[in-house]
């Protein structure tokens, strides 16, 4: 048994819940669907954490399948395609991606589809910090890609994921896949609040600028 995965599936399967009730009480169809999504890949790490089967390919595939059109489909409600602000936040112990419009603090960020001082944004529960995958794990680990490479360059890092996995992203780039969001979620976990600042793909490299926060030690 893996129990750091097993811990961090337990911590979405919680989120989507959290999540569900949101979109119940709002009657919002669009965060139902997103927390399904999330309980669905929740039991899923959990199940392969409990197994101790690796890669994760596999799974990251699932995730990719079942999460990536129902998040996507706000994310383009929200027009925050080619025109979002995508930055990383811990808030208490847990690691969250939020999305919108223009920058936001992280002190009042909540899972799912909110509005903060007037502006849209999407948050997704990473699961806890210390449980989040290290940047190296995510090729050694989850298959993610052949390799990870980190530069530190003051208060900017920037990250190259090199070779990611075709099967994981479908055979092409696309916003909120799982490369980006676990590549972003593992940064996050490491250096405490994240803001992108540049990315692009190159077929088959992925590099992303990040401006950091705090580092995790």
């Amino acid at each position: 048994m893996d129990t750091r995965l097993v811990a961090l599936g337990a911590s979405i399967i919680a989120s989507a819940t959290i999540l569900g009730l949101y979109g119940w009480v709002s009657s919002s169809s669009q965060a139902l669907g997103v927390a399904f999504s999330l309980a669905v890949l929740g039991f899923t790490v959990l199940v392969m954490g409990a197994s101790h089967q690796e890669p994760l390919s596999e799974a990251l595939q699932d995730y990719s399948t079942m999460l990536g059109k129902t998040l996507l489909g706000i994310y383009e409600d929200l027009g925050l395609v080619g025109a979002g602000i995508v930055q990383g936040c811990v808030q208490g112990d847990t690691v969250y991606l939020v999305f919108s419009r223009k920058p936001l603090g992280c002190d009042n960020i909540a899972p799912g589809v909110g509005v903060e001082k007037g502006i849209s944004y999407i948050a997704v529960a990473a699961g806890p910090r210390e449980e989040v995958p290290g940047l190296e794990e995510l090729a050694t680990r989850l298959g993610l890609a052949r390799t990870v490479l980190v530069e530190e360059e003051g208060a900017s890092v920037v990250v190259e994921v090199v070779q990611p996995s075709q099967a994981l992203l479908g055979g092409e780039w696309a916003p909120l896949n799982p490369v980006q969001l676990l590549v972003l979620a593992s940064a996050t976990a490491r250096y405490g609040r994240i803001v992108v600042e540049g990315q692009e793909y190159l077929g088959d490299l992925y590099r992303v600028r990040l401006r950091v926060g705090e580092k995790w030690s």
